[in-house]
């Protein structure tokens, strides 16, 4: 932790001022902004901010070790978060177009989308679904589990299996 970051840490816990945390934290969050979402710099510096504060909200430091991984771990989740792409129709839907075999033109945006999809269309239907759905739609395990009544574990061991196959098929 830097000085003034430090410096700061002291001014909000004596006085409950977050701007000097907003000042210290400013650089890095534009930093983060700025390396992983160039296209939109400006709006995910706001959205890193909001994520410093939500992080300030929420820190008990009976569980918190590290501010500043605890900071930046804040920062960066709520920027994926906001960059994730939300689903314009409900998951049921999706595995209703899946079923009826025309899922392909949910994901497939180019050829190369349309190669992934000729080479997921030979697994099992459900391993198949579970990849498209993680990788190709940014859906998270969890998700995916609650969709298909199944543990997020399970549907990362289908993941994996899934992935194990398409490696093999490509060598």
């Amino acid at each position: 932790m830097t000085p003034e970051r430090h410096r700061a840490w002291q001014v909000y816990f004596e006085t409950g001022d977050r701007e000097p945390l907003c000042r210290a934290y400013e650089k890095s969050i534009q930093y983060i902004a700025y390396d992983r979402f160039r296209d939109q710099y400006e709006d995910m510096t706001q959205v890193g901010m909001m994520g410093l504060l939500k992080a300030i909200e929420r820190l008990d430091l009976s569980r918190v070790k590290s501010l500043d991984a605890w900071v930046f771990l804040n920062v960066r989740g709520m920027m994926l978060n906001v960059t994730r792409p939300k689903p314009t129709e409900s998951l049921d839907f999706m595995i209703e177009q899946f079923g009826e075999g025309s899922f392909l033109s949910l994901v497939a945006d180019d050829a190369n989308d349309v190669y992934a999809n000729d080479l997921l269309d030979a697994l099992p239907d459900r391993e198949a679904f579970i990849i498209r759905a993680i990788h190709l739609m940014k859906y998270n395990r969890r998700e995916v589990g609650r969709l298909l009544n199944l543990s997020s574990m399970r549907i990362g061991q289908l993941e994996q299996r899934g992935l194990a196959t398409l490696r093999s098929a490509l060598i």
